[in-house]
């Protein structure tokens, strides 16, 4: 993993920050390891949020890195080491190799709503 890494997904996060306290919903779409929720609890402070983890097989993200456009990614060491890293802490992941994009949205959006994603502060 690179070292800007942990930089960069911090930055997202306190970027966050004021577009939520101002009443934006804020998303972030990356690639973030379930063990940033501890991180991110200190950066957000009182502003709640939700961390859903999409989780396909190792075997289909190395597929799909593999047929990127751009930025395909031929290291299967070090994207198993990577992989490794979503499947650690304590959240519980989506995995379904075989869902189409609606019916993951749907997922997503029931959990959501049933506040099933919901991160608590300690």
């Amino acid at each position: 993993m690179h070292d800007n890494f942990p930089v960069l997904v911090r930055s997202m996060t306190a970027a966050a920050v004021p577009f939520a306290r101002s009443g934006f919903r804020v998303l972030i779409d990356f690639s973030i390891p379930p063990t940033f929720v501890d991180t991110a609890r200190k950066i957000l402070k009182e502003v709640p949020f939700d961390f859903v983890l999409l989780r396909p097989s190792f075997e289909v993200c190395a597929q799909r890195a593999a047929r990127r456009p751009e930025g395909a990614i031929s290291d299967t060491v070090r994207l198993k080491s990577f992989y490794a890293r979503f499947e650690e802490g304590t959240i519980k992941p989506i995995c379904d190799d075989d869902a189409d994009p609606e019916s993951l949205a749907r997922q997503i959006a029931e959990g959501l709503n049933q506040g099933r994603f919901r991160c608590r502060h300690s």
